[in-house]
């Protein structure tokens, strides 16, 4: 018994230390929801608190304005999913401040800021008329990121306080930690702008709190982030290059110019550590978005480039940092018969993805010239249980390559903590593994590279596969194109057995940054 007690002691001492240097920051993930069966928003958090079964439990707390509006029981398990179904308490014109707390009350995660969709019903007498109706009040921006200047870490916010040129009164951000103030700006000269915090040697790692303040210390806005004081991250600037073939009498295709995206950081991570993704989102310009509903089972509703840009929904959104974009496909989603939609899957699969489509340049030769995909993906959630025999069973697709409806090349999380490289030959499907201890909520880089046939593999900047030679018929290699989200492997129920659990999951992908180059 003592040995036992011994090891438990270690092992809780052993956790502490990697909170502290910033290596074991838990889980939380939430988005809002909408349930036919439910007035108002449906709030669904997924988290994971990284401890030992049996250990002491945690809950989920809302705070609005500072105040603590809504708790969740106690999690009866240190991974899974918890929702909050009656939000009527919360208002929609605030930002949700969501924390995942241990048995002390202390924040242990990432602290997710959001909006309720719609407003929460309210009884209101019949003699109130809609010019007395109070108006929405917009919320104030603010988007902070960690980055490295001369060796140091610096937080650099881009804030917005939503006002006209006119109002005079200024505003102040203030930096806390575990609850208490430890760095303010000098107050904002301008109503919007980019602000640096450079005197940052007070804060330890860990998660702080930039809270964005009116003229009276009140609370406008709040962006929580991970921060990390040691040297090892980096940023790297890349400029925009376009190079283009030499002009003919032939007008030539798309897929004859490179264009290298601008602006980059480039955050450096130990296995297991969360670092935080640049400001600002994809370009999907050349790209269409592939939806796990539809008219009708075997035909899927796309989404075309030039309606991307503001289309949102439950399955395809940003984040609510505004920093990525977030992939949520269920099993089998419930039919919308208000909209003519129903669970859906291409023609050649019989599971659901939500996954975006190379469509510019509309195909491209996979013998023939240089062509590669990055992408930099968080996969926060997977299925965990299936009702088939399928190997592929409980594995989520985040990147690919395919010619028509044939998959050449594919990247794939295993529910656990493995990520896979496939690639496909004629004599047999080769699966490689490319890391094996990856944790839910952890941001990853990875990039298939193609060159004159060659197809080589990295994963966060390590060269993990390359192979030279394919024995792919070469029907199958002419028209490529690439695709990335989350393509869900796990087999829906669908012999009247609808209200399943296995239909009722759901795998969710984050999509930081995207990189197509094609050179001919």
């Amino acid at each position: 018994m003592l040995l036992l007690n011994n090891f438990y002691f270690i092992a809780f001492l052993a956790i502490q230390i990697d909170l502290n240097l910033g290596r074991a920051v838990w889980k939380l993930n939430c988005s809002t929801l909408k349930k036919p069966s439910i007035v108002g928003d449906t709030i669904r958090c997924t988290f994971d608190s990284l401890k030992f079964n049996g250990r002491k439990l945690n809950t989920i707390a809302i705070y609005q304005s500072g105040n603590l509006v809504l708790e969740s029981k106690k999690l009866t398990s240190q991974t899974g999913i918890y929702e909050f179904l009656d939000t009527k308490k919360l208002k929609a014109v605030t930002n949700l401040e969501i924390k995942l707390l241990d048995y002390r009350k202390r924040i242990k995660s990432e602290i997710v800021i959001l909006q309720l969709q719609s407003a929460p019903t309210t009884t209101t007498k019949s003699t109130i008329t809609a010019s007395s109706t109070p108006k929405s009040k917009k919320i104030w921006t603010l988007k902070c990121e960690s980055v490295t200047k001369s060796s140091k870490a610096v937080i650099k916010c881009a804030y917005d306080s939503l006002k006209r040129p006119r109002e005079r009164r200024l505003n102040t951000l203030v930096i806390f930690q575990n609850d208490k103030k430890i760095i303010q700006s000098n107050q904002l000269l301008t109503q919007k702008g980019v602000y640096e915090f450079t005197n940052t040697e007070k804060l330890k790692s860990g998660i702080v709190e930039i809270k964005f303040l009116d003229y009276k210390e009140k609370v406008e806005s709040i962006f929580a982030l991970h921060y990390v004081p040691q040297t090892s991250t980096t940023t790297t600037t890349t400029a925009a290059t376009t190079t283009t073939k030499p002009s003919s009498s032939t007008t030539k295709t798309s897929s004859e110019t490179s264009v290298s995206t601008t602006t980059k950081t480039t955050t450096s991570s130990s296995p297991g550590e969360t670092s935080e993704p640049p400001l600002g989102l994809p370009d999907l310009k050349n790209f269409k978005l592939q939806l796990p509903v539809g008219p009708r089972n075997d035909k899927i509703l796309e989404i075309t480039n030039d309606k991307l840009p503001s289309y949102s929904s439950e399955f395809f959104k940003k984040n609510s940092q505004g920093t990525a974009y977030v992939f949520h496909t269920p099993v089998w989603p419930p039919a919308q018969p208000e909209n003519g939609l129903v669970p859906a899957h291409t023609s050649g699969s019989k599971t659901t993805r939500t996954e975006l489509r190379e469509i510019v340049p509309e195909s491209w030769n996979f013998n023939v010239g240089f062509h590669s995909l990055k992408i930099k993906e968080a996969v926060i959630l997977a299925p965990t249980k299936d009702d088939s025999s399928n190997p592929k069973a409980n594995q989520i697709i985040v990147a690919q390559i395919l010619s028509g409806s044939y998959p050449l090349v594919n990247i794939r999380y295993y529910t656990g903590n493995t990520i896979v490289a496939v690639i496909n030959d004629d004599e047999d499907d080769d699966a490689q593994t490319i890391s094996t201890n990856y944790v839910l909520g952890t941001i990853f880089e990875a990039e298939i590279r193609v060159n004159n046939g060659e197809v080589k593999i990295f994963f966060n900047g390590v060269e993990k596969i390359s192979k030279s030679k394919m024995t792919t018929k070469s029907t199958n290699r002419e028209n490529c194109y690439f695709k990335a989200g989350s393509y869900g492997q796990v087999a829906p129920v669908t012999d009247g057995k609808e209200e399943s659990e296995i239909n009722e999951q759901y795998s969710e992908v984050l999509l930081y940054d995207l990189e197509v180059k094609h050179e001919n």
